[in-house]
């Protein structure tokens, strides 16, 4: 845990879009019983602007740094976003669009065969002209999966 006086940029940084943000994941949120609450708050507050959004965020949420397993408070953090497709095995109203096979232009690149320290990290991706576009991001592979 840390303070939000310690967060660079917290006093001075347009919150807005971080509000908007914060408020259309309540759409889910709220249904989890660990943010009913503070989305609930969140969305009684019909007047927001900087220093209410400020207030808000400050006495709703707490801030946490994170350091690395060395100690050290400087490095990269990445997210990523796998998409869940549902389908049915049966043509449906709802499902009417069958789903074959991956493209014929995918590539699948295991790095552990380039550097042995990205052992079981792929990288899927497609050949644009001369260059590999990566289209998902690195993602470990399952023991016994296909890519």
């Amino acid at each position: 845990m840390t303070q939000w006086t310690q967060l660079i940029g917290w006093e001075t940084d347009e919150l807005l879009p971080a509000w908007n943000t914060f408020k259309q994941s309540c759409a889910v949120l709220k249904h989890q019983s660990n943010w009913q609450a503070i989305c609930k708050k969140a969305s009684m507050l019909e007047q927001a602007n900087e220093q209410t959004i400020r207030l808000f965020f400050e006495s709703q949420l707490v801030p946490y740094q994170v350091f690395n397993s060395n100690g050290s408070d400087t490095g990269i953090i990445t997210g990523y976003y796998e998409p869940l497709l549902w389908g049915s095995k049966k043509p449906t109203e709802r499902y009417r669009f069958p789903i074959y096979s991956p493209p014929d232009d995918l590539l699948v690149i295991d790095l552990g065969n380039a550097l042995p320290e990205f052992k079981n990290l792929q990288l899927r991706g497609r050949v644009e002209g001369r260059k590999v576009v990566p289209s998902i991001a690195v993602q470990k592979l399952k023991r016994g999966s296909r890519p």
